[in-house]
């Protein structure tokens, strides 16, 4: 019985030693996921507060500027930055782009600016302004109703758009008078080989497919109290640029990626799954219902080299920190190395040499991701993506939507298509 006793002991002493060395090689596992899991946090709100340091530096920028402009088209001395004969050629091509031919002068194109300011950020109706500022207002009204925003105005709205609408600043984009374009594409490569001296070559003819991509309006419409115009308690400028750009760039960023072309844009993710033309070849993850940086790096060698040389990732802000923290290696290291570019003081993601940005209107991917969801995309934009614009942003002024309220209606008119299907690939939950 002594003898079992003691093998007893020696039993429990040996499962004793067994748990302890079980919690000491769990602890620290669990205390650098723990901490993996606190620095990809930590890394999201820094970068996250450079963006946002990067933009307000920016905006303050462009403000400056256009509060400068402003000043000089009032009769200011303090800035003689402004150069009125380019502004008087880019309001020309605004106005061509709306099928009118004039000349514009540096001295009307100044007029036509401080008329403008006048008639919106002083609240004054046609019929009460001078009658050499409501001449002088009529140079840009439009056809369709209201007047062209000044070309300086409107540099500055599409700039602050184009800081955060990442598709537009990575595509092709064109300026177009009509309601529509069609785009010639070739939907096959033609042949081109060495042949023989006499020898009449290759004769196959690509086949050609029209691309149609129509314009749509975009409304912005700012609503500004009378005490707000009167009493000038805001640069009204810098308000309306913000919030009319801010609408603009929340619109084109939903609908470059999920419209449907109905009224709309054609989104990128709104193109059926295949590899012939007018399709977009989706790449499944390699296990359902996840998402892995293998799944990234597959997605990473799907484009053929011409265009991977130029290419993009584009993912939700979430999923991307999400894969940061939870592929951390036991030893608390990351698996894949990531490059940070540090370009002022914004932060640049690339993966395996690829820049990544950015794209808020993906879908959230569940702790468990649905089969069939995209979850992210690469592409040469540049060569994939058209967008076409209509020259100039309209304005139209309602004093009396409601009592004490005016409300200013800006209308865009932007559109955008898929012109290379080989030149994107979606990633998609398996």
């Amino acid at each position: 019985m002594t003898d079992q006793n003691h093998v007893l002991a020696e039993a429990k002493n040996l499962v004793a030693e067994v748990k302890k060395t079980i919690q000491d090689q769990v602890a620290p596992a669990a205390e650098r996921a723990e901490k993996a899991e606190k620095l990809g946090i930590a890394l999201e709100a820094k970068f996250a507060t450079m963006e946002k340091q990067a933009e307000e530096q920016k905006r303050a920028l462009d403000t400056l500027q256009l509060m400068l402009a402003n000043s000089e088209a009032n009769g200011s001395t303090a800035s003689k930055t402004v150069d009125w004969g380019f502004e008087a050629k880019s309001l020309k091509d605004t106005l061509v782009g709306h099928r009118r031919d004039v000349s514009i002068t540096p001295d009307q194109a100044k007029a036509y600016h401080k008329a403008f300011f006048a008639y919106a950020a002083k609240n004054l109706e046609v019929n009460a302004m001078a009658p050499d500022e409501a001449k002088s207002l009529m140079i840009g009204q439009d056809s369709a109703g209201g007047y062209l925003v000044p070309p300086q105005f409107d540099r500055t709205i599409r700039t602050w758009a184009l800081e955060t609408s990442p598709i537009r600043e990575l595509s092709n984009v064109m300026t177009i008078s009509g309601p529509s374009i069609n785009i010639p594409v070739n939907s096959e490569d033609f042949d081109a080989d060495f042949v023989a001296e006499g020898s009449a070559g290759s004769q196959n003819i690509p086949t050609i497919q029209n691309v149609k991509i129509d314009l749509n309006r975009i409304p912005a419409s700012p609503p500004v109290t009378i005490e707000m115009l009167e009493y000038n308690q805001v640069n009204l400028e810098q308000w309306i640029a913000e919030r009319v750009a801010r609408r603009f760039s929340k619109k084109e960023n939903q609908y470059y990626l999920t419209g449907d072309g109905n009224n709309k844009p054609h989104g990128i993710l709104s193109y059926p799954d295949g590899t012939t033309f007018g399709k977009i070849e989706q790449v499944a993850t390699s296990a359902a219902n996840t998402l892995k940086w293998l799944d990234l790096i597959k997605l990473n060698g799907t484009l053929n080299g011409e265009y991977a040389k130029q290419a993009t990732i584009g993912i939700k802000r979430q999923t991307w920190f999400t894969l940061l923290t939870e592929q951390a290696s036991t030893s608390g290291e990351y698996q894949i190395e990531l490059d940070v570019l540090l370009m002022g003081s914004t932060p640049k993601f690339n993966f395996m040499g690829t820049p990544v940005v950015f794209m808020q209107d993906f879908a959230t991917l569940a702790a468990t991701p649905t089969t069939g969801v995209i979850a992210a995309v690469i592409a040469d934009f540049r060569q994939a993506y058209q967008i076409v614009d209509r020259a100039g942003i309209t304005l139209l002024k309602n004093p009396y939507a409601t009592e004490g309220v005016v409300k200013f209606q800006f209308n865009k008119y932007t559109g955008g298509g898929v012109l290379n299907h080989d030149a994107v690939k979606l990633l998609k939950i398996a």
